[in-house]
Parts: C-alpha cells; sequence; structure tokens
C-alpha cells in the first residue's frame, strides 16, 4: 500500500513541529488544562468532515459514525502525542504517512497473522 497523506496531515505535523515546544508543554502534564480536549475537537470535527464526504450515507456505515471518528480521533492525537514525547524523531511526512495507513488499514492489520474476526 502506497497511499499518500491527506496535505493537510503534513501540514498538521509540519506546524507541530514548528511549534514543539508550545505543543510538548500543552499537552504534557502541566499543561492548560483542557487544551488537549480543544485540539482533540478540532481534530474530530475535521474527521468527521471529511468522513460524511467520503460516505454521506449512515446506512452503508459499518459501525456507527460517532464511534469511528472518536476511535480514529483518539488515535490521531496520541500519534501526535508519541511524536512529541519522542522529540520528533520522524520527519512530519513520514508521521502523515503513517497516521494514514493506521486509518486506512488499522492497527490490527499490521498484526494480523492470519486469523479474522
Amino acid at each position: 500500500m502506497n497511499k499518500l497523506p491527506p496535505s493537510s496531515f503534513i501540514r498538521q505535523f509540519e506546524h507541530i513541529a514548528d511549534n514543539a515546544p508550545f505543543y510538548k508543554l500543552m499537552l504534557g502534564p502541566k499543561g492548560i488544562p483542557g487544551f488537549s480536549l480543544r485540539l482533540e475537537t478540532i481534530i474530530r470535527d475535521s474527521l468527521n468532515h471529511r468522513s460524511l464526504i467520503a460516505q454521506p450515507n449512515d446506512r452503508h456505515v459499518q459501525i456507527p459514525r460517532d464511534i469511528i471518528v472518536r476511535y480514529v480521533t483518539s488515535a490521531h492525537l496520541g500519534i501526535i502525542m508519541y511524536w512529541l514525547e519522542n522529540d520528533r524523531s520522524y520527519s512530519p511526512k513520514y508521521m502523515a504517512t503513517q497516521l494514514i495507513r493506521l486509518h486506512l488499514l488499522g492497527s490490527v492489520h499490521f498484526f494480523n497473522r492470519g486469523d479474522s474476526l
């Protein structure tokens, strides 16, 4: 699979890299309470909008949209926090690519031994 990440994902990681001390502080234990929730809300709204473009009809969604969006939002924010905690050891483009791979394939795919759900 060689899916390119949306340019918005790359720009997001570039912005975070450019402002890493701020985000590391704000998303860490000494950050302003509520900051991570606000960032999560921004990410969730964006992903919800993208999901409606991808599939506007809820009858064709296999899991309720709000559950999918919440799951993906948590993963998205978790990847950002991991990246910051590890001093941005990967490039913004690399992180955006890994994030889209996780979104498209799901984490179980990478550990799959042939078992099915």
